[in-house]
């Protein structure tokens, strides 16, 4: 695997959806009054999985 511009932009791009994926996860257990940080965790890391795989199959099925 080279590491090209392409390569750095696309980890870049999922950092982000990381991001985005715990800010959602902390708004929806404040949304719902959640307080265990167990389920948040789950929520954080359902949604961060659940994005970034489909973001990558995209990227893979373009080539």
């Amino acid at each position: 695997m080279k590491f090209t511009n392409a390569t750095w932009f696309h980890m870049l791009v999922l950092l982000l959806i990381a991001l985005v994926g715990v800010l959602i996860g902390n708004l929806a257990a404040k949304i719902f009054g959640i307080n265990d940080k167990n389920i948040v965790y789950l929520l954080m890391s359902g949604f961060t999985g659940s994005v970034g795989s489909f973001y990558f199959i995209k990227r893979v099925k373009r080539k």
